[in-house]
């Protein structure tokens, strides 16, 4: 038999807090950065696309997220699924 009451204890997942779905390799002022989805704050700076290119790969496949690769005019060049 199904308690009723079981469903009012669980929380609904629309009502838990997500964490960031992608990453995105951006130009920056000092080189590229690596933010999240969303947020204004970088989450690392690199002097060359590459670096920044390889970092956000590894955090990819760390994380299980999506890393989107920008150009430097900031257009989506590529992405990364982990």
């Amino acid at each position: 038999m199904e308690n009723p009451h079981l469903h009012a204890v669980i929380p609904s997942l629309s009502l838990l807090p997500r964490a960031h779905d992608n990453i995105h390799v951006v130009p920056a002022d000092s080189g590229w950065a690596i933010k999240e989805e969303g947020q204004s704050k970088s989450l690392a700076t690199f002097r060359t696309k590459t670096e920044a290119v390889d970092a956000a790969k590894e955090k990819s496949e760390k994380q299980n997220i999506r890393a989107i690769i920008h150009n430097e005019d900031g257009q989506i060049a590529s992405s990364i699924k982990p």
